[in-house]
């Protein structure tokens, strides 16, 4: 805990969900709280997405002429996890970096990047798992075609 120049009491850092702010105290703990979820979201979607991909995937039934190239060269195991490793990485340093800034119109950007991610993820792990393909599977199929 520390003072603010005006003798404000500050909990935590810009990262800590109860930071204070001079004029956007509420926004700001909205925004973070935002991020936070949003990275939840993309960690645990990946997550679902790998584990129903080692059940049900190959590497002549993926859709992803690279995932396709890199599961036949190393392995589908070892490929999913790989992948998930970069995700995790991108998704830690991404979201670090997001708290840790002022610019709301970055914080913005990462949530309207970071929600439709995650919902793309859940999309394929559900079509995975169940064998049916949703109107947003069937776009990255096309997406995937070309």
């Amino acid at each position: 805990m520390g003072q603010v120049g005006d003798g404000r009491t500050v909990l935590g850092g810009p990262c800590h969900p109860t930071f204070i702010t001079p004029n956007n105290g509420t926004k700001r703990i909205q925004v973070t709280w935002l991020i936070y979820l949003t990275a939840i979201a993309l960690i645990v979607t990946k997550w679902f997405d790998c584990i129903t991909t080692l059940r049900s995937v190959n590497a002549s039934t993926e859709t992803n002429a690279f995932a396709a190239r890199m599961m036949r060269r190393f392995g589908v195991p070892r490929t999913v996890w790989a992948v998930f490793a970069l995700v995790l990485g991108i998704v830690l340093l991404s979201t670090y970096i997001t708290l840790r800034t002022d610019s709301l119109f970055l914080q913005v950007g990462y949530l309207a990047l970071g929600l439709p991610i995650a919902a793309i993820q859940a999309a394929v792990a559900h079509t995975n798992a169940t064998g049916r393909w949703s109107v947003i599977t069937r776009a990255v199929l096309r997406i995937h075609q070309r």
